[in-house]
């Protein structure tokens, strides 16, 4: 049986992680630093709006940062934390199962 907390702890990482856009977010930051245009590009089908709400909220809970582009150029870049690399292993898992979930069905 779980622990009391167990669930308590998931939905806390439930409520951080939810919703079909942040861990390909995550999963596109992970390659490097990128301008709000490349992760766009990099993620087909989400909205301007939706990114940038999706944006302020992994940068709300410090998954994200958002810093001026080191090279003078107008905008801003984001960059994951040394908080979401302690994520990585569970993306990786769950990209593995999916790998697994499309041949099994």
């Amino acid at each position: 049986m779980p622990e009391a907390d167990d669930l308590k702890y998931l939905r806390d990482t439930l409520h951080v992680m939810s919703g079909k856009w942040k861990l390909p977010i995550m999963l596109a930051l992970s390659q490097g630093n990128l301008r709000f245009n490349q992760i766009k590009k990099y993620i087909p089908g989400i909205t301007s709006r939706t990114l940038t709400r999706e944006l302020r909220e992994l940068e709300m809970n410090k998954i994200i940062i958002r810093k001026p582009h080191p090279e003078g150029f107008v905008g801003m870049e984001y960059e994951v934390t040394d908080y979401c690399r302690s994520f990585d292993p569970v993306i990786s898992s769950m990209i593995e199962w999916g790998k697994r979930h499309r041949q099994a069905i």
